[in-house]
């Protein structure tokens, strides 16, 4: 009876630089992906000098896997750990790993790893001057971040500026260890930070568009998420100096969470549509002041290329639809999803004419966004109008022949069809 083969990675992307040649192996940009069921022994023949994209998603990372990764792979670029199973790593491992890996540019650190990566972890990536993009997510204190600047300092007297080259940076991090980080990333692009706070006043998390406005980043990417439940007030006149400042170069701009609040959203949204010519991606999901004259903004100065658009606020689909009428507003063929706030029921005098309502708006969203693949409501009470608005085009995107299950009566009317006027 043969034995079983050994389990093995497998090429997830392979990519040649230049036509197949009888070189061409030692040319190649080499992206490996681990599974589970792979061990220690099992990597070693793909763990090749010539190896820059390694994945760890559920496979081992023992010490002895990244004493190999050092030796047989020093021109290793990429580097992601998820869900590690069987041997994990030890942090001294990890910590020595890091300490040699002068050729690492993107590190990813994600769930599953808790047990290894401490404050030292985070202290060593901090000195690293080659990282270019990091994905660390595990909470960043106050604290932590000056340990960081101590530790820098003690090998660097006239320069303690952390991650000098950091492009790109997703993190968990208390709000005042944020403000103190950032003034370090002079070349930073590209932030992800999920935002933490405590309840007393010295701790609390705040609006972040007042520090960032006090900094020089050219950041091109910027998603906020904030983790508290107390409410969080945003000045959008701050969000606006902050997009202004970055010579309306940003393409994508994300605030949400669970309290998220803000007034006088309209004017500068509006102005944020009109002037950042390559905005592809605007998310405000809060509780807002925004109406349906953002959306027509929207697609008049955006629609050619925004990709996505999810804002808070209270819209009016009577109103919405004169204005299209008048406009003939229309979002391109790129434009795949919306998301609004709150919508106002429309009036009714029956189930049976709400119910057509229901089926009208649904075919009106198609006319001005013809290409959509997803539609959500923020706001909507289960059962209410917004809630059957979102399931009847839920479904109807995802199939055009869809009838509407509910328990509003009436007849069924298909999106596309013509519906009697009211």
């Amino acid at each position: 009876m043969s034995a079983q083969p050994t389990p093995i990675p497998y090429l997830l992307h392979l990519m040649l630089h230049k036509p197949p040649n009888l070189y061409a192996y030692l040319e190649e940009t080499l992206k490996l992906k681990c599974s589970v069921h792979n061990t220690d022994d099992s990597l070693i023949p793909y763990l090749q000098p010539q190896l820059e994209v390694l994945e760890f998603k559920g496979g081992p990372i023992s010490d002895v896997t990244l004493e190999r990764l050092q030796y047989c792979c020093p021109e290793l670029k990429v580097l992601l750990i998820e869900n590690p199973h069987l041997n994990l790593c030890t942090p001294e491992g990890l910590l020595r790993y890091l300490a040699a890996a002068t050729s690492l540019k993107r590190l990813t650190l994600r769930c599953g790893m808790e047990s290894v990566v401490g404050d030292r972890v985070f202290i060593t990536l901090a000195k690293a001057s080659v990282l270019r993009s990091l994905d660390f997510r595990f909470p960043i204190t106050t604290k932590l971040i000056e340990e960081a600047v101590a530790e820098r300092r003690r090998f660097t007297t006239w320069n303690s500026q952390l991650f000098g080259e950091l492009r790109e940076l997703v993190c968990e991090a208390d709000y005042q260890a944020i403000t103190r980080l950032l003034p370090h990333l002079h070349k930073l692009v590209h932030l992800n930070v999920s935002v933490k706070g405590g309840t007393n006043l010295a701790t609390r998390a705040r609006d972040l568009f007042p520090e960032l406005c006090r900094l020089t980043l050219q950041l091109r990417i910027l998603i906020i998420a904030y983790l508290p439940r107390y409410p969080i007030r945003i000045d959008p006149i701050m969000m606006r100096k902050f997009v202004e400042k970055r010579c309306w170069g940003l393409e994508k701009l994300e605030v949400y969470g669970r309290a998220v609040t803000g007034k006088g959203f309209l004017e500068p949204v509006v102005d944020i549509l009109q002037h950042s010519g390559s905005l592809k991606t605007l998310r405000l999901s809060m509780d807002c002041d925004i109406t349906e004259v953002a959306l027509v903004a929207a697609a008049t100065y955006g629609g050619k290329r925004l990709h996505e658009l999810d804002i808070g606020g209270v819209y009016n689909f009577a109103r919405l639809e004169s204005l299209f009428m008048a406009k003939k507003f229309q979002f391109g063929p790129q434009f795949r999803l919306l998301g609004i706030g709150k919508l106002m029921t429309p009036r009714h005098e029956s189930l049976e004419e709400l119910r057509r309502k229901v089926a009208e708006y649904a075919h009106f969203v198609t006319e001005f966004a013809p290409a959509l693949e997803d539609f959500n409501i923020l706001f909507s009470k289960k059962g209410g109008f917004g809630d059957h608005l979102e399931i009847y085009l839920k479904e109807h995107l995802e199939d055009p022949e869809y009838e509407e299950v509910s328990d509003l009566v009436g007849p069924v009317i298909k999106i596309g069809e013509k519906t009697p006027s009211l």
